[in-house]
């Protein structure tokens, strides 16, 4: 049995997946449901990711609005 890998990206990772500028994650999450970032770490010092898996589902969910 094969262990499933989940891969995170960065915010800047994020931006650069969708050619987009610092507030664009901002509007997209509170405008279309863009997937929201885990955060690791403690309180002040949280390191947010954000699961390429969800990414994805949102763009095929994306795609099948505009359609």
């Amino acid at each position: 049995m094969r262990a499933q890998v989940t891969e995170f990206l960065t915010a800047s990772q994020v931006l650069a997946r969708y050619s987009a500028g610092r507030n664009w994650i901002e509007r997209r999450t509170r405008d279309s449901g863009f997937p929201l970032p885990f955060k690791f770490g403690g309180r002040v010092s949280a390191v947010r990711r954000w699961r390429l898996s969800d990414l994805i589902a949102w763009e095929n969910q994306w795609q099948r609005q505009r359609a």
